[in-house]
């Protein structure tokens, strides 16, 4: 489970301080760690290091070398350096990091650590029209034996109906106190069978106004507490939400068609993940089949959720409860395969 890492700032200015002092209010994936000379921010050994102008103009050549070094200058004195405007709000500071972390390809690497409660995601870069159907079925399934929550995070899902209570409002409530308590969970959360579901937003704004942040500080939450051992977010097409859930995710299902349009849908959302040439561990390629049926949520369909194909898909090709051998090929263009991994890809 990727974890926070290390972002070393030196700067004397009220910038340093101040940004350190928001990261840490705010749960950022970055642990902020504020050094006031060289000495000590080298020896911080960060994964990402912001520097403030007095220091870098001493020893601005040195200093350059430093391929995860970011210099904090307001008047962009050296466009060969990688600086950024440090006078702007904080999250604005940080989605600009983000920004040019990712062009000029610094490579950050993901720290992993064991945690009680897992994170799954479920994705589809083309919006395929089952995706709601594969995330629901398999959290399900999953709850036969753990304690799990499914957030949906998509407007136009088609799953629920309006309800008084939603995604929404565990959202303002996180804003409000700035952390959440079980009680919350109890209040919003509507049990199918063994599975917690909070329902989707039921207005729009409350989906437009969440930020990756946002995601990232209720995973926190919800690792703190430890009341569900596995929680599933399906997510909409929204790189920047897909960016974050990368980071801290246990799994990823990037569920896909078939096809050559499909299939390059799929290449640019690893070039935008910055997957590199070995596809990791936790992301997962799924190659869906034809699907009949419906899908909904009430109580009379419960069995035939569980144990329809859908559910029989996942037992078997993405959980591995049984082996069926040659039910899908490999793609000799694309290398995609229907079991849901990726042996190679043309970029």
């Amino acid at each position: 489970m990727p974890i926070q890492r290390k972002l070393a700032v030196l700067d004397p200015t009220e910038i340093g301080p101040g940004l350190c002092h928001y990261l840490l209010n705010h749960r950022s994936i970055w642990k902020p760690v504020y050094c006031e000379n060289m000495e000590e921010l080298e020896a911080a050994q960060a994964d990402l290091a912001l520097v403030g102008q007095s220091f870098w103009m001493r020893e601005e050549e040195r200093l350059s070398q430093n391929k995860n070094w970011i210099f904090l200058d307001a008047k962009g004195t050296n466009a060969q350096l990688r600086h950024i405007q440090p006078y702007q709000p904080a999250d604005l500071l940080l989605q600009e990091i983000s920004e040019l972390v990712i062009a000029n390809g610094m490579q950050i690497p993901v720290v992993t650590a064991q945690c009680a409660t897992q994170v799954v995601a479920v994705m589809s870069p083309h919006g395929y029209d089952l995706q709601t159907g594969f995330a629901i079925v398999y959290s399900l399934i999953r709850a036969q034996s753990k304690r799990v929550l499914y957030l949906n995070f998509q407007y136009y899902c088609g799953f629920f109906d309006t309800y008084k209570r939603d995604i929404g409002d565990l959202f303002y409530m996180l804003h409000r106190n700035g952390t959440l308590e079980p009680a919350v969970f109890t209040e919003l959360a509507i049990p199918v069978g063994n599975l917690d579901i909070i329902p989707p937003v039921g207005v729009q704004m409350d989906l437009e106004d969440l930020t990756p942040d946002d995601l990232g500080t209720l995973i926190c939450e919800l690792q703190r507490l430890g009341i569900y051992d596995l929680v599933v977010f399906d997510l909409p097409v929204r790189p920047r939400f897909y960016r974050e859930l990368y980071l801290h995710s246990n799994n990823i299902y990037s569920l896909q068609k078939e096809g050559e349009v499909y299939d390059q849908a799929q290449i640019r959302l690893l070039d935008d993940l910055e997957v590199g040439e070995e596809i990791p561990s936790h992301f997962h390629i799924v190659k869906m089949p034809q699907i009949a049926g419906t899908f909904g949520i009430d109580g009379s369909i419960y069995e035939e959720l569980l144990f329809g194909e859908m559910a029989k898909f996942i037992r078997e090709h993405v959980l591995g409860e049984a082996s069926d051998e040659g039910l899908y090929g490999t793609d000799s263009k694309t290398g995609f395969r229907g079991d849901g991994c990726l042996q190679k890809y043309d970029r």
